[in-house]
C-alpha cells in the first residue's frame, strides 16, 4: 500500500522520491550518444567526451535531494535504469542520475545512504534541451570531421596494404 502524503505544489518542497515521481515525468528523449564526441580505431567507435560532463556542477546545483524508503532501496539497488524510467518515462538518463551521484556504473549504485540528487522532470528537460541545442553544432563538427578523417586513413592503410 502506498504511503500517503500531501502533494508539493511546488519542487523545492519535495523530499521524497514518491514526490519527484509525482511532480511529473515527461521530458525529451536525449540519450547519452546525442551528448558525446565520437572517435574510432580500426572501425571501431568510442566516447571521447560527453559533454554533459561539462555541465556537470550545473547540473548538481540544480538537483535537489530526494531521501528512499527501505523498499525503493530494495526496488531500485543495482538498477539506475528502472528508476530512470520510472521518473523520467525512458531509461536513457540512468547515465545521468549515476553522475550526478558521482557514481561511475550500476555497480556503484548500491543506495546505502538512502539518499539520491535527482533532477525534477521538468527541470531535466529544460536543461538537457538547453544543454544540447547549445552544444549541437559543435558535436555534429566534431563527430562529422572525425568519421571523414577515420574513413580517409582507413583507405589509406588499405592501400598501403595493397588491398585496395
Amino acid at each position: 500500500m502506498k504511503k500517503a502524503y500531501n502533494k508539493p505544489q511546488r519542487i523545492e518542497h519535495a523530499h521524497s522520491l514518491d514526490e519527484f515521481i509525482d511532480l511529473g515525468k515527461s521530458v525529451n528523449k536525449y540519450d547519452y550518444i546525442k551528448f558525446a564526441m565520437i572517435d574510432s580505431v580500426n572501425n571501431v567507435p568510442f566516447v571521447i567526451c560527453n559533454v554533459i560532463d561539462d555541465y556537470l556542477d550545473e547540473l548538481k546545483s540544480l538537483g535537489l535531494t530526494a531521501e528512499l524508503t527501505e523498499d525503493q532501496v530494495l526496488l531500485y539497488r543495482y538498477n539506475p535504469k528502472k528508476l530512470s524510467f520510472k521518473l523520467y518515462e525512458t531509461t536513457l538518463y540512468h547515465y545521468l542520475i549515476l553522475r550526478m551521484n558521482n557514481m561511475c556504473s550500476t555497480h556503484d549504485f548500491s543506495l546505502e545512504n538512502r539518499r539520491l540528487l535527482l533532477l525534477q522532470p521538468n527541470t531535466l528537460r529544460t536543461i538537457i534541451s538547453e544543454i544540447y541545442n547549445s552544444e549541437k553544432t559543435a558535436i555534429y563538427r566534431y563527430n562529422n570531421s572525425h568519421s571523414k578523417i577515420q574513413s580517409k586513413q582507413v583507405v589509406a592503410n588499405d592501400r598501403l596494404s595493397g588491398t585496395v
